[in-house]
């Protein structure tokens, strides 16, 4: 399913983020644990830098709400070393996540603000 986040379109955009958002909620522990890696790797993808330097999404606003959204809820799950590199990545192509800010601030917002909290007790200890 991560695969299909590729293709935008507005007929599957809302319908595949939806999809994964209530399928992921649906997994038990174990599978939730174990596709976080996943769904890490797909996020740490989702930017394409093209020529001169411009960012761009690979995939929909809507799916990468959806990404979002699943990495906060298991923010436990992501731990001390991908909460540094994801935080790292968002603020490197800050230009291309600040476009999608009308569909994806409340989860980008959410998912920052608890991985900074990560990070906070990590270098506290």
């Amino acid at each position: 399913m991560l695969q299909l986040g590729i293709y935008k379109g507005p007929r599957i955009n809302k319908l595949l983020a939806e999809t994964l958002r209530q399928l992921y909620i649906k997994l038990d522990d174990y599978h939730r644990k174990t596709s976080i890696s996943k769904i890490l790797i797909t996020f740490l993808q989702s930017v394409n830098v093209k020529r001169k330097n411009k960012p761009d999404l690979k995939y929909s606003n809507e799916f990468l709400e959806a990404l979002c959204f699943i990495i906060s809820q298991n923010s436990f799950s992501v731990g001390a070393d991908g909460s540094s590199k994801i935080l790292e990545y968002i603020r490197h192509h800050l230009e291309a996540f600040s476009k999608t800010l009308g569909i994806t601030k409340p989860s980008l917002s959410e998912l920052i603000f608890r991985l900074s909290c990560i990070e906070l007790q990590n270098n506290v200890k």
